[in-house]
């Protein structure tokens, strides 16, 4: 695939699946942003994106700030004068707190996750649309989760990501309705379990009878890279993916098929 000329913002794409994409697009021509919440990790990635011939700024914004993400867009568009690509990475869990029930998950909580999860792609997508209509073309993917598509028990704490990650494919579709006459392409991607390195901390607490399990309910019997997760990414992006718009794309060696 090849995005020279082309212009991606990757949000959270310090770590895991945002930074395999950020790479990935960096390597087939694209000028890219490279987003996150800590600036050391940010130069980091951009440095390493420069040192293989890449060209990236690298753009500190919190994407739940909607003043942060309008200087993340006004920083993209004085660097390299357009944004043709937006892909909605930055999310992810948090910390439960300990709760018995799903009616004593506290407020702030709920806010914290779906603010980061749902409430931070829209924030992007309202900041770049624009520049996209105007360009006439644009491509949009959100990074939403297995966990949209089937439902973990076990936990109180998963009542919130999973109803944010199940609320960015509503996002998804809506968006893919109202942009697709101005030649914009909205889709999503669920990765299924990946290891990231937020992954890998969570995974190492498991007992390993319950990694076999998990493992087990995995057709393909593996975890997934986030690598093979950027490629579904590049692909709804390029050229080879004009005619699909408004599809969820399952990325999940298999867990889970509809």
């Amino acid at each position: 695939m090849d995005f020279r000329n082309r212009v991606a913002i990757v949000t959270g794409s310090t770590l895991g699946i945002g930074n395999a994409t950020v790479k990935a697009f960096a390597r087939a021509g694209a000028n890219v942003v490279v987003n996150g919440r800590r600036s050391e990790l940010i130069q980091q990635v951009a440095q390493e994106i420069k040192e293989e011939g890449g060209k990236a700024i690298g753009v500190k914004a919190d994407v739940t700030d909607s003043r942060q993400v309008g200087a993340l867009v006004e920083e993209t568009i004085a660097a390299f004068g357009r944004i043709d690509i937006l892909v909605n990475n930055a999310g992810g869990p948090a910390d439960a707190p300990v709760t018995e029930h799903y009616l004593d998950i506290p407020e702030e909580y709920w806010d914290k996750l779906v603010d980061l999860n749902l409430k931070g792609a829209f924030l992007c997508c309202r900041a770049v649309v624009k520049h996209m209509m105007a360009q006439r073309n644009g491509r949009i993917v959100n990074v939403s989760s297995g966990a949209a598509r089937r439902i973990h028990g076990g936990s109180t704490g998963h009542l919130p990501y999973t109803a944010a990650k199940t609320g960015l494919l509503g996002l998804t579709r809506a968006l893919a309705l109202d942009l697709g006459p101005y030649g914009i392409n909205v889709n999503a991607v669920l990765p299924g379990l990946t290891a990231s390195e937020l992954f890998e901390k969570t995974w190492a607490l498991r007992t390993e009878e319950w990694r076999q399990a998990a493992v087990s309910q995995i057709p393909l019997r593996r975890i997934g890279k986030p690598e093979e997760i950027a490629s579904v990414v590049l692909f709804l992006a390029s050229d080879a993916a004009s005619y699909i718009t408004g599809a969820s794309i399952d990325v999940n060696g298999g867990r889970y098929m509809v």
